[in-house]
């Protein structure tokens, strides 16, 4: 964890080192899970990482409620594999196959943990539903035909238009380039009525272009 000034904040140095310390572990494939300590602080951190993996803990430390329990923005809460080196870190813990949380004063039960947690907006956000199990129906289509352009190229374009608010072009257009397309991205401007005009202009101007082109590659010379 990074060490924090008078007013509570991280102190930068402090955050950078903890960083590549952190950073370091992981390329070094030392880190086994890893949890970005915030608002809950370690006991938050212990809990979830519990809950999503179904592993127990058992702390080898006592700590207090200040430290299990203080929000702590920067620091790290790792898994480190056996061969790990851990002489500059503080360990507080091992992982167990019991389905615990255990200290030196109390045991909590994980799943009696998990309920209390999750009671709080059970009924608001409900997860707990029964649902009816139905086997969905099989259905099948035969293709009798397979249509195919008139015009014929080896690398067919393809035009990805942007609007506002639209995304995954890049993605869009990867994906295409694989098939063996010729991807185009085209962003439509929106600022005013007379930019989409525009736009329209110039993607009207080079469709035109394109056709022609198309046109003398296929048609036989006079």
């Amino acid at each position: 964890m990074p060490r924090y000034d008078e007013y509570g904040l991280p102190v930068f140095e402090s955050v950078r080192s903890v960083f590549d310390q952190v950073e370091a572990l992981i390329a070094d494939g030392k880190v086994a899970a890893a949890w970005t300590l915030g608002f809950g602080g370690v006991a938050e951190g212990i809990a979830k990482m519990a809950f999503g993996n179904g592993i127990g803990f058992r702390f080898q430390q006592k700590l207090s409620a200040q430290k299990l329990f203080a929000p702590c923005y920067g620091g790290f809460l790792l898994e480190l594999t056996d061969d790990a080196a851990t002489d500059d870190l503080m360990v507080i813990g091992q992982t167990t196959e019991e389905n615990t949380i255990v200290t030196s004063n109390y045991t909590l039960q994980l799943d009696d943990l998990l309920q209390v947690w999750e009671r709080k907006l059970e009924p608001v956000f409900p997860c707990q539903i029964k649902g009816k199990v139905t086997v969905p129906p099989t259905y099948f289509y035969e293709r009798k035909e397979i249509k195919t352009s008139s015009i014929q190229v080896a690398h067919p374009r393809v035009l990805i238009p942007v609007f506002p608010g639209t995304n995954c072009e890049y993605d869009t257009a990867r994906v295409f380039e694989r098939a063996g397309a010729r991807p185009e991205i085209f962003v439509i401007r929106n600022l005013s009525a007379a930019a989409i005009e525009e736009s329209r202009r110039i993607q009207r101007r080079r469709r035109t272009g394109r056709l022609r082109k198309i046109h003398h590659r296929i048609l036989p010379q006079p």
